[in-house]
């Protein structure tokens, strides 16, 4: 095995638990060792830029952000330097049905999330009434259909309704988020693609990265990591996918999986 040059970490359930906003102490004084050490670290998550938590931004200071589940890339400065869009046509597919069914929609742009149908109802809960990052979300109900293809989309309301969806789209796939609530990717995008795109501007391969995470959009970059690590709370899709399963978030799993592959003190 290369010795591990680069290392990507997912967010909800892994850096953070879910629900809260603050990475735990032991893991920040792990991530600044490994950075000490010269190792690479790349944050990678379904999350939008302007919607990582100010802790991760701050504290970590990632070389790499690989967001929207691979379809955006963004450096340290939150400047994007990979960009893979979603299908226009298939986009228009998704405002139209939901307008037609029911369900609200929010696109994922640069920027922010444009909200073409049921905004009053998506506002609150895609914040989780945290309503200070209100600014992000825009209300396009009235407006025309996109004229450039967002980097994902985010649909709440009916499970059913939403899942009708699935035999229509050919380029993109539904993903379940929660309780009625699905985003929309590329069908072949991910987490890798945009990891893909780091380590080739760095010349490293994939036996030379580690990878952590917990859900089922992290499968891709579990499997192709030399290392992979999901948390012992994770989706089994994670842990059938990684090399091995640590403890929670709760339970010091980052910190025991770095020590136990020696790769702090």
């Amino acid at each position: 095995m290369k010795e591990i040059k680069l290392i990507a970490f997912d967010i909800d359930g892994t850096l953070i638990k879910r629900g809260s906003q603050q990475i735990p102490q032991d893991v920040k004084d792990a991530i600044k060792e490994l950075q000490n050490k010269g190792i690479i670290i790349v944050v990678a998550t379904g999350r939008s830029s302007y919607f990582i938590q100010d802790d991760v931004i701050e504290t970590i200071q990632p070389d790499f952000y690989v967001t929207v589940n691979g379809h955006l890339v963004v450096d340290k400065n939150m400047e994007p330097v990979y960009k893979n869009p979603i299908s226009l046509e298939e986009t228009h597919l998704l405002i139209n049905e939901a307008k037609r069914l029911g369900f609200s929609i929010g696109l994922k742009t640069q920027n922010y999330i444009d909200v073409y149908h049921q905004f009053d109802y998506f506002a609150p809960r895609y914040l989780s009434n945290d309503m200070s990052k209100l600014h992000i979300l825009r209300n396009f109900e009235d407006k025309e259909l996109p004229t450039e293809a967002p980097y994902g989309a985010f649909m709440m309301g009916n499970e059913e309704d939403i899942f009708t969806l699935d035999t229509k789209l050919e380029r993109c796939v539904l993903t379940y988020a929660y309780k009625n609530a699905y985003e929309v990717f590329d069908r072949d995008a991910g987490k890798s693609d945009g990891l893909e795109f780091v380590l080739n501007k760095y010349g490293l391969k994939w036996d030379e990265v580690m990878t952590f995470g917990d859900a089922h959009n992290d499968v891709p970059m579990l499997s192709k990591a030399s290392i992979s690590i999901a948390m012992g709370d994770g989706h089994e899709d994670a842990k059938e996918a990684a090399t091995y399963i640590t403890g929670s978030v709760d339970e010091n799993g980052i910190v025991n999986a770095l020590k136990r592959y020696k790769l702090i003190d």
